[in-house]
């Protein structure tokens, strides 16, 4: 035990070193040096008012490794981690509050195209056309990440197409989202060959 208690001091002489740079210290006797790391270049990046609660009396433990965790997701998920998402969110914020437009150099226009009438000659004139063609191409489609605003806690794409029925799950709404578009895909497929 005494061992485990010399560890402990270690690890957590070792945290207050690093946390001294922040307001606040990152000492708690269970965060690895990751974990200290992670939390003091979130906080160095002006993002200190997310441990606000951090340091309080009486402070939880449970809810400090709930935003530790959430803080590790965040930062395996986007591409440079979580300090590259705070600077390019801080980088994006500026250029708005400048009213800088990436888009100032693009004209829009209206493309050349065709109306068609469903059901008439040349829809299906254009229909056999298309098919034909499309054994010739990719499709490719955007994630849209989860559906939490919709009170659905999974990805969008396997939301249930037809969402009349009484709750999620009911396998009598018909295939998710997923599923019909890539159905259509394979059908497409099918009739190109």
């Amino acid at each position: 035990q005494s061992h485990v208690e010399d560890e402990s001091q270690m690890k957590r002489n070792q945290n207050e070193g690093r946390a001294k740079e922040v307001p606040g210290s990152f000492t708690d006797p269970w965060l690895t040096e990751q974990d200290v790391d992670l939390l003091t270049r979130v906080a160095e990046r002006g993002q200190s008012h997310v441990f606000d609660g951090w340091f309080s009396p009486g402070a939880l433990e449970e809810d400090k490794r709930r935003l530790l965790e959430q803080l590790r997701r965040l930062n395996l998920q986007y591409p440079g981690g979580i300090t590259a998402y705070i600077d390019n969110s801080k980088k994006l914020l500026e250029e708005s509050r400048k009213g800088t437009n990436p888009f100032e150099d693009c004209t829009p226009e209206v493309p050349d195209g065709t109306l068609l009438d469903f059901g008439g000659d040349l829809y299906w004139e254009m229909e056999a056309e298309g098919v034909v063609e499309a054994g010739d191409c990719a499709f490719v489609l955007v994630a849209g990440g989860l559906g939490e605003r919709l009170g659905y806690s999974d990805i969008k794409l396997s939301l249930p197409v037809n969402l009349n029925s009484v709750g999620f799950g009911d396998s009598s709404m018909g295939p998710c989202f997923l599923e019909l578009y890539v159905t259509s895909i394979l059908e497409l497929q099918r009739r190109a060959q």
